[in-house]
């Protein structure tokens, strides 16, 4: 098992950056980019190697650079650049110690952070294929299977939670005779502020806590978090957070549906209703 991190991104906000043509956006972002500490190391070694892509929402501009997996991003709307830095690129810098620098000086703005561990696959027990169709256990002993699964002649990859949250869990298996068959990789998505309130003990512990934190509130079956190492406290988001979204959620598939039906049928008066608030407000 090799505990690491597999995929990471951080978010920039930059209004010095001027509109330009050609690869003159790029230019400006990579020479403010190699003005961050420890971030030279993305930019020095890279040359004039970039491709260039269409941005999707609002990353309206996209070039990436193949050899090293290092993507760069620009926002006009946000005055901001991201970098994302994929597998490879994680490995190469992990590789001459250059990853958790990097990850130390950008984490308070980080968007997005992926770590990972790979497992034996066995056959012929729940460690391996059986574990991957069981889905996750609860505290009841119950099992639960997988939100959704893709299954291609490649292999199967599971996941739990919303490609759309901010917490997610996918495991993934390839079929022989591919070189890693003899391997399950779970992995761990942590993006927004649950990327940042997990990276803030970054610089006190072990890449190996981290990856273990992510992956336990997910509690696959025949999978052994334990020898990763220690767990990091306090990585929870408060739960007003949570409650806050609940509520307006019930306001707008409950309330305002239920209020705007009494007013269409009559039974409601909407001009009583907003002189009833005007007197709660202002008695």
């Amino acid at each position: 098992m090799f505990p690491k991190i597999d995929w990471y991104e951080f978010i920039i906000h930059n209004p010095a950056i001027e509109p330009s043509v050609g690869q003159g956006d790029l230019s400006q972002i990579l020479v403010a980019l190699s003005q961050l500490p420890n971030c030279d190391v993305l930019v020095n070694p890279i040359g004039d190697f970039w491709e260039t892509h269409a941005g999707k929402g609002v990353w309206g501009q996209h070039w990436q650079h193949r050899e090293t997996g290092v993507s760069v991003f620009l926002s006009r709307d946000y005055d901001s650049y991201k970098v994302a830095l994929s597998g490879s690129a994680c490995d190469k810098l992990n590789q001459f110690g250059q990853l958790n620098p990097v990850i130390s000086s950008t984490r308070t703005t980080c968007c997005r952070v992926d770590l990972a561990v790979d497992f034996p696959f066995h056959s012929d027990n729940v460690a391996g294929a059986a574990c991957v169709k069981s889905g996750k256990e609860t505290q009841a002993k119950e099992t639960r299977r997988a939100k959704s699964q893709i299954i291609t002649p490649s292999g199967s990859t599971f996941y739990l939670g919303s490609w759309s949250s901010e917490r997610y869990c996918r495991l993934y298996h390839y079929n022989a005779p591919h070189p890693r068959s003899r391997l399950v990789r779970v992995e761990a998505v942590y993006k927004g502020q649950w990327a940042k309130k997990l990276l803030e003990k970054f610089d006190d512990r072990p890449v190996a806590d981290f990856v273990k934190t992510a992956l336990e509130p997910y509690k696959w079956k025949g999978f052994d978090t334990s020898s990763l190492g220690d767990t990091v406290p306090d990585v929870r988001l408060p739960r007003s957070d949570k409650d806050g979204g609940a509520r307006m959620r019930w306001l707008l598939t409950v309330c305002i549906p239920a209020l705007r039906k009494a007013i269409e049928d009559g039974d409601l008066n909407i001009h009583n209703v907003l002189y009833d608030l005007g007197q709660d407000v202002n008695p």
